[in-house]
């Protein structure tokens, strides 16, 4: 028995250090660098999979753009006739409709990244951006009328109407996003790119609808209509591209690079 007492004593001792106040108290979380790197690489590498509702709808939209194409050939000229023309061919509607949905599906995606990486500082482009999707669905719902229709429908008048619309608001977007990403990190490079292909863009469609709307309003139209619309169509593609990715980039910012704490605060 005088044995056994020390080593019970012992195992109390033992007891007790395991179960210290020190060791029971609530965990307080863990702040050190590694800790809150955590969530920006995961957020990284969910970012990885931004590209492809980027670049999709912009390959289908040009893909049906070519698709529609090579169904008129011999029937349409496409230096002259508006795109919205094919719908009148056998297929055509559909593969209008697929190119302006696809375009309506591109914007709205855009929206989204820009707002999950800039939030309330792009309220205003975001919501331009809805805008357009809509404007796109209306031009792929509604077709226009024959050439040479002389009073038109209103299907057709809203048709006409949301396509210059589409065409207007797409390089307002690229001014204002290329401003807002200009006082992020990470987002001088992407703002200084937006911001030239804004307003080079804004140019050439100011100059566009200044030449083209007193001329239908006499009821002609400008030489080479449809070859000006068709460039205007590919441009509008590669400038809501260019808005996805520079979203896009602001989340792969490195964590460990200065203002990244800004950064990471910008997308969550």
């Amino acid at each position: 028995m005088g044995r056994d007492q020390p080593v019970r004593e012992s195992r109390a001792v033992t007891i007790l250090t395991l179960t210290s106040p020190a060791d029971t108290a609530p965990r307080r979380p863990d702040l050190s660098p590694v800790a809150a790197a955590a969530p920006m690489h995961r957020e990284s590498q969910h970012a990885g999979s931004a590209p492809l509702s980027v670049i999709i709808p912009a390959i289908v939209a040009l893909v049906a753009m070519v698709a529609v194409h090579v169904d008129g050939l011999g029937r349409l000229n496409p230096l002259n006739q508006a795109i919205s023309q094919y719908v009148f061919l056998p297929g055509g509607y559909l593969l209008v409709a697929l190119g302006a949905v696809s375009l309506a599906t591109l914007g709205v995606a855009t929206a989204i990244r820009l707002a999950r990486t800039a939030g309330a500082s792009v309220a205003l482009p975001v919501g331009l951006l809805g805008s357009f999707a809509v404007a796109m669905c209306l031009v792929g719902a509604l077709p226009t009328d024959p050439t040479g229709t002389v009073h038109l429908d209103a299907a057709a008048l809203v048709h006409r109407w949301a396509a210059s619309y589409a065409f207007i608001v797409i390089p307002a977007v690229a001014i204002m996003v290329g401003r807002a990403l200009a006082r992020t990190a990470g987002g001088a490079v992407w703002a200084r790119r937006l911001a030239c292909c804004g307003v080079v863009v804004a140019a050439l469609t100011g100059a566009f609808f200044a030449i083209h709307l007193p001329l239908m309003a006499m009821g002609s139209h400008i030489p080479a209509f449809g070859l000006l619309e068709r460039a205007g169509f590919v441009i509008m593609v590669g400038v809501l591209t260019l808005l996805g990715l520079a979203a896009r980039s602001l989340t792969r910012v490195p964590v460990d690079a200065p203002g990244a704490g800004t950064s990471a605060a910008l997308s969550r």
